[in-house]
């Protein structure tokens, strides 16, 4: 698999040399809308604490011109999508480290005064703020999560355009793109090599 990102700087005589050397390459161009040159990670920061992918978190990289915003996934105990890096105690002791139901989860309040928020919370957000790109961090079930968020971006003409799922193996693609994601990062942190 080739993956040519911004073809317009590549150039496309270059690409196509590189698949006259090696027979039988998939090439991936990417060239839709691009991300802004700097993407914020879980939610950015808020009141100088980062990873909390709570909404004063996205209001406040929002505010200060944040346009493409990494957003981590898990699932609660009971089967909920939700926006959050792990289910440790790092910003609430009522966390201990297993998924808790979505119930206790939308009683959280990390460090006493931020809001967590649900995936379908996160859609609605994303679609009043379009000219924001979510890059997706899921930790757990990556294309069933792509599978839900899809389901609730169908309420929303033209936002599944807004979301850049990232994969991380390279089954996932064809799944991910059949999806109707046209924009998807192959992130290679979890292969093997």
């Amino acid at each position: 698999l080739l993956i040519i990102d911004e073809e317009q700087r590549f150039g496309v005589s270059h690409k196509e040399k590189i698949k006259k050397l090696k027979g039988n390459v998939d090439v991936l161009t990417l060239t839709a809308t691009p991300i802004p040159p700097l993407i914020i990670h879980a939610g950015g920061r808020i009141d100088g604490v980062t990873g909390t992918n709570s909404l004063e978190a996205l209001e406040e990289t929002y505010a200060v011109g944040g346009r493409a915003i990494e957003i981590d996934f898990d699932w609660t105990s009971d089967g909920h999508l939700v926006c959050i890096h792990d289910f440790t105690d790092r910003f609430t002791t009522q966390l201990n480290g297993e998924p808790c139901t979505l119930e206790e989860f939308l009683n959280i309040r990390y460090l006493n005064r931020y809001t967590p928020i649900t995936a379908q919370e996160l859609i609605d957000w994303l679609s009043s703020h379009s000219d924001v790109r979510l890059i997706t961090d899921f930790k757990n079930d990556n294309v069933t999560g792509l599978e839900t968020l899809a389901e609730m971006a169908g309420a929303y003409p033209g936002l599944l355009d807004q979301i850049y799922p990232q994969i991380y193996h390279q089954s996932e693609y064809y799944p991910v793109r059949s999806l109707g994601y046209k924009n998807v990062i192959y992130t290679l942190y979890r292969e093997h090599y």
